[in-house]
């Protein structure tokens, strides 16, 4: 019976194929884990990986926070010219892993290793990393320096104007800051994320203009940014503010009106709820103000409440088990699932997500517990995955000397109908007869030698498959009790930001609350005629 060995060499290409997408597949999905494996079961079958896989193997050993065996891929590489931009690449991927792990002078030295040209990054890619590195370090000079010609040359535009006005600020160069600040409010753009950036650097340089008291300036800014964007409230209580100043109160009170309204108790609108009844004092109408004075009294003593119940669970490790509960093995959106549980509304997730050190701390601690997820999962493919080497390389040890005996069979075969064929010139019949037979066995001969010689080479490859298995199991165990430590401490980091920022927010509405008393009972004196 002829053995039909499972790797073909006609059929490889559509394997590789099909491969390299499950690959991609993964990597885009957010299950390195997953593509890793898919790799390393890639690279028996050949010692070349194309280029989207490499970069994919990069991609996932970043995110599981493998960086040191991105940088041992990086120094083992040769210095060859043919893979040079590929390791450019890998040594790219790896500064912007240390940049967004707040490591800029290790990203900054990772760069700066950079040589020639790189796969899919350009010049402007690099400098503008560079840059936001300066700025990090607080290199505010050379960072502008870097950024004036990037807009030019077609990097993210608007993003690297706004890095490129906050860095002429820094160094006290006014005029460009704010001119540059002018130029990207004005882009004219349909995209989401450049519009809430066109909105941001508007805001700013209002509030910049108000500062210095150039009220019409302001006004013009603020008048820019969006109604329905994510900064429309800080644009009304400014544009409120500015009115106000302009002795143009009852526009303010249409303003701050739109804010009073909000139950969201952030900054914006505690100020407008304070701002608004002074406004209404200020054109007499007491009963008005006195009214909207005893709101914010109510309103103040009610969330100095909840944030002293939002403290002590906390304390007690109900948000830092709450986040790392609701993790998934994929998806960042820990948040949105957390806050729709009405039994986690103590938490005041609203004001502590406005808190960027905290967010960044939240994201990390769900990213810690999603990971400590997949490694576990992957510890158990990583595991089945050996076995079923094992079994594979068992099971060639056994077929592969069978079909050496299948080949000898069929060479025999074919040697015991050759000789019988008539040498006779004058018996061409008989000849023709026996060739299809014989180009039959040839055929056969020659598809199982084929089989035979790709699966001896996958088999002889399957060590090496094994030991990269076992060396991804030891990193992953060793990960896995690293990632223990790291959710224990980053939970404790976590929780005391959040008490610090809850702390904040109870002694700015402890000090509203007896500014509102003091307002509301002269307010209520002059209502009632006992105060002129």
């Amino acid at each position: 019976m002829l053995l039909i060995l499972p790797i073909v060499t006609h059929a490889q290409n559509g394997l590789d194929r099909l491969l390299k997408g499950e690959i991609l597949y993964e990597s885009l999905q957010g299950n390195h884990l997953d593509a890793l494996l898919r790799i390393y079961a890639f690279k028996p079958s050949t010692d070349k990986l194309n280029t989207s896989s490499e970069l994919s193997e990069t991609d996932s050993q970043l995110a599981l926070g493998l960086s040191s065996a991105v940088e041992n891929k990086i120094k083992t590489r040769s210095n060859d010219k043919r893979i040079q931009q590929s390791k450019n690449r890998d040594t790219y991927q790896l500064a912007w892993f240390y940049y967004n792990e707040g490591k800029p002078t290790q990203a900054l030295e990772v760069l700066d290793s950079i040589e020639g040209k790189a796969d899919g990054i350009s010049l402007s890619d690099i400098e503008y990393l560079r840059a936001l590195l300066y700025i990090r370090i607080g290199k505010f000079k050379a960072a502008t320096g870097l950024l004036y010609e990037l807009p030019l040359i077609n990097q993210p535009r608007g993003y690297t104007q706004y890095n490129l006005a906050l860095a002429h600020l820094q160094i006290g160069n006014e005029e460009r800051g704010r001119s540059t600040l002018a130029s990207l409010g004005r882009m004219n753009t349909s995209d989401a994320d450049l519009l809430a950036l066109k909105d941001m650097a508007n805001l700013k340089l209002g509030y910049r203009y108000l500062q210095k008291g150039s009220l019409e300036q302001a006004k013009a800014s603020f008048d820019l940014v969006r109604l329905d964007g994510p900064f429309t409230n800080q644009a009304l209580l400014g544009s409120g503010w500015i009115l106000f100043s302009m002795s143009q109160i009852e526009r303010a009170i249409v303003a701050w009106s739109l804010l009073h309204k909000q139950e969201a108790i952030n900054d914006t609108v505690i100020e407008a709820k304070m701002a608004l009844p002074y406004a209404y004092s200020k054109l007499g109408v007491h009963g008005k103000a006195a009214n909207l004075y005893a709101h914010a009294v109510e309103l103040f003593e009610s969330e100095i409440t909840r944030l002293d119940a939002s403290s002590e669970a906390i304390r007690k490790g109900d948000l830092s088990q709450a986040i790392v509960n609701n993790h998934t093995t994929q998806g960042d959106d820990w948040f949105t699932r957390l806050s729709r549980r009405s039994e986690q509304a103590e938490f005041y997730l609203p004001l502590l997500l406005a808190n960027d050190e905290f967010r960044d701390q939240a994201d990390n601690l769900s990213q810690l517990a999603q990971l400590k997820n997949r490694i576990e999962l992957g510890l158990t493919s990583v595991a089945a995955s050996s076995e079923f080497a094992r079994l594979k390389r068992k099971h060639y040890d056994t077929t592969l000397p069978a079909a050496e005996k299948e080949l000898s069979a069929i060479y025999q075969d074919m040697k015991n109908i050759i000789p019988s064929v008539p040498q006779q010139t004058d018996t061409p019949n008989k000849r023709e007869n026996m060739i299809p037979e014989v180009a039959q066995l040839q055929q056969t001969y020659d598809y199982v030698l084929e089989a035979r010689k790709a699966t001896a080479e996958y088999n002889r490859q399957l060590p090496e498959y094994s030991h990269k298995l076992a060396e991804l199991a030891t990193e992953l165990k060793r990960l896995d009790q690293k990632l223990s430590q790291a959710i224990a401490s980053t939970g404790k980091q976590l929780e005391a930001i959040a008490l610090t920022t809850l702390d904040r927010k109870r002694n700015q509405l402890k000090s509203y609350h007896h500014n509102a008393l003091f307002a509301l009972a002269e307010s209520y004196d002059f209502a009632t005629g006992n105060r002129q």
